[in-house]
């Protein structure tokens, strides 16, 4: 879930920041915007490592049958969960541990 919001903003940005860097002055028709153009995408692309969390590798065990076992990583968060409603009309919440 996290990925996929980190990805999200880290696409805006480089979005963004090649917008301003092609759009930043005009040009003359015999110009070369190329590297605006690839400026605004290395600027993002650092932009985006720099929004990204660490990344662990799945632990690994090894077993004198079986060899090599990959453990798959779990990854976990806090998630408000509908209860009902109490006796004045307000809606209750708890919270629930969800895991992938």
């Amino acid at each position: 879930m996290a990925t996929i919001r980190t990805s999200a903003i880290a696409f805006t940005a480089a979005i963004a920041i090649t917008a301003a860097a092609s759009l930043g002055a005009p040009a003359q028709a015999h110009a070369n915007n190329g590297g605006a153009f690839v400026g605004g995408l290395v600027a993002g692309a650092i932009i985006g490592s720099a929004l990204t969390g660490p990344v662990y590798a799945a632990p690994v065990y090894t077993t004198p049958t079986y060899g090599v076992v990959y453990e798959p990583v779990q990854q976990c968060w806090m998630q408000k969960q509908f209860v009902g409603y109490n006796y004045k009309g307000q809606k209750m919440y708890q919270k629930v541990q969800v895991c992938e």
